[in-house]
């Protein structure tokens, strides 16, 4: 399926709103967590996040990864290509 630019407008205005940090869905690796994790600590860095924030923030995303890595490990998914889904936002107060 195709996305209509339109739709993907939409999402994008949508994310803005909820003030998404980082969307992710499918396949799931050690190093994909790797390269998000990097990006969204650059991008924290890029609008001059507080060190407080910044480390909230990724401490969030670090406790995610590792609760889907665990169900994965769990599950007995281990070595295979395993989806998952994450998103990370501001909290709409922290400004």
């Amino acid at each position: 399926m195709i996305m209509a630019p339109s739709d993907l407008l939409a999402l994008h205005c949508s994310c803005s709103q909820q003030r998404v940090l980082l969307s992710f869905d499918g396949p799931f690796s050690q190093g994909l967590i790797e390269v998000l994790g990097l990006a969204l600590r650059d991008h924290l860095r890029e609008q001059d996040a507080s060190h407080d924030r910044t480390m909230d923030v990724f401490s969030v995303y670090i406790e995610m990864t590792q609760n889907i890595c665990h169900y994965i490990d769990m599950r007995g998914y281990c070595g295979e290509a395993t989806d998952a889904a994450l998103a990370i936002s501001l909290d709409r107060n922290d400004r």
